[in-house]
This record gives structure tokens, C-alpha cells and sequence, in this order.
């Protein structure tokens, strides 16, 4: 487990680990003319390398926020924010950012295999190779058997299954995802969980999940949670009382 220090204003922003994020006084506001919201206010954060982390909150709290700051389809209004010490667009050319959205966003007119593979061959992986580690990370999220359907032939789940192999499989840097576990079951749930654990294992992926699911905070390394902007240590969950 990382070691942990907190910012005055409660944020968590140092890991015992190599920093592969680095939020400092990140603000970011949200939304147009009279409807424009702030729900990131100096935020300061670090997850180290190959570190798990649940930022928990309401909805609305500013979780899909920061996870869009990270992936760079968000700039934050003031402060600093590197991803291996890049910023978020560049970062994910190298050294790699992945995300798992809400709406999964496949290609509607290729299969499962076919959007993993392309992922793959996109990272300039050989045709066949990309086959092969497509067929293997559908397997190990339950999905093999619909390897040749067309997302608007699958359930939300199973697409949701398919988005996440096809991230894992590329084995980026850094691992985002907004509630990664919502369209699924239990069992199937448990299943995702320990990919992106495994992920962070194996390759060494820094992993950020926003979620409301108690088996994410359950198992992740760290859990934070969204309060007035800022990010709050768990310290009952990050010690296991209570799992």
C-alpha cells in the first residue's frame, strides 16, 4: 500500500511509489453561461505507478470530471496536471492512457474481436498478434462466445466487458474508468474487478476508477472520495476495516 500524506485542504497528494499522475491546484469548471459549475477546486493528487484506486462521491461530485482531466478530454480552468510527467493528450500517445467510458463507445460496425484487434494493430501490432491478444482478454472477461457480434448485438454488459478488453489489452500506462461495473451482475462484476487488478499486477498499470460500487472500495488499494472539490482519504477503507 502507498504511503499517504494530506494537503491542507484535506487533498491526497503523495504515494510511497514513482508518481505516474500529478494533479497540483487543478480547478475545472464545467458547463456554459448560468449553468457553469466548478466541481474540481485546487485539487491535488498523485497515484503511483501500478496503484489501484476507487474515488468514490455523488453523482455530480466531479468523479467523471477528473477522470476526463486525466484523459485529456477535459483542461482543466487552472493548475497543473501530467500523466509520466506529459500532459494528459500527450500522454496518450506515451506512455499510454486507457479509458473505459460510460457509453462504451465501440464501433458499431465491427465485432468484438474486431474492436479489440484494432486497438491492438493501431499500437502497430502485428494482424495476427492483435488476433491472439483480443481472443485472450475477451476469454478472460466471459466474453469469447460473441467475439463475432456486432455491439448492437450485445447487452450492455457484454459491451461494457468488450470496451474494458479492449483497454486492458493495450496495456497502457495509465487505466481510467467510469463506473466500470454498473450494467453488470455480481459474479460478472468481481470478474472485471480482477482484471484491472491484474492489470495493475502485471503490466504495472496506475488504474483510477470512479465509482458508487462497495466492491471496488472493497478491493482497491486506495479509496478516495469527492468532497467540495477536493479528494478526501478513506483511511477506514484503505486499512480493511470493515470489508
Amino acid at each position: 500500500m502507498s504511503n499517504l500524506s494530506t494537503a491542507p485542504g484535506g487533498d491526497r497528494v503523495a504515494s510511497g511509489r514513482s508518481p505516474l499522475v500529478v494533479c497540483t491546484k487543478m480547478t475545472v469548471s464545467v458547463g456554459s453561461g448560468g449553468t457553469r459549475t466548478t466541481p474540481l477546486r485546487g485539487l491535488d493528487l498523485e497515484v503511483g505507478t501500478g496503484e489501484v484506486v476507487a474515488v468514490r462521491g455523488p453523482s455530480g461530485s466531479g468523479k467523471s470530471t477528473l477522470l476526463g482531466v486525466l484523459s485529456g478530454d477535459l483542461e482543466p480552468d487552472s493548475g497543473q496536471v501530467t500523466v509520466g510527467g506529459a500532459s494528459p493528450p500527450e500522454a496518450r500517445r506515451d506512455p499510454g492512457v486507457g479509458f473505459v467510458y460510460q457509453d462504451f463507445r465501440l464501433v458499431e460496425f465491427l465485432t468484438a474481436l474486431e474492436n479489440v484487434a484494432m486497438a491492438l494493430e493501431i499500437l502497430g501490432h502485428r494482424s495476427t498478434e492483435a488476433v491472439e491478444r483480443s481472443r485472450a482478454e475477451l476469454s478472460l472477461l466471459g466474453v469469447e462466445d460473441i467475439a463475432d457480434r456486432l455491439p448492437g448485438e450485445m447487452s450492455g454488459g457484454q459491451q461494457q466487458r468488450v470496451a474494458i478488453a479492449r483497454t486492458v489489452a493495450c496495456e497502457p500506462a495509465l487505466i481510467l474508468a467510469d463506473e466500470p461495473t454498473a450494467a453488470l451482475d455480481r459474479t460478472t462484476a468481481g470478474h472485471v474487478v480482477d482484471t484491472f487488478l491484474e492489470a495493475a499486477r502485471r503490466h504495472g498499470s496506475a488504474v483510477v476508477l470512479a465509482t458508487h460500487d462497495p466492491l471496488v472500495s472493497a478491493v482497491a488499494e486506495t479509496v478516495l472520495d469527492l468532497q467540495d472539490g477536493h479528494l478526501v482519504n478513506d483511511l477506514v477503507a484503505m486499512h480493511g476495516s470493515g470489508r
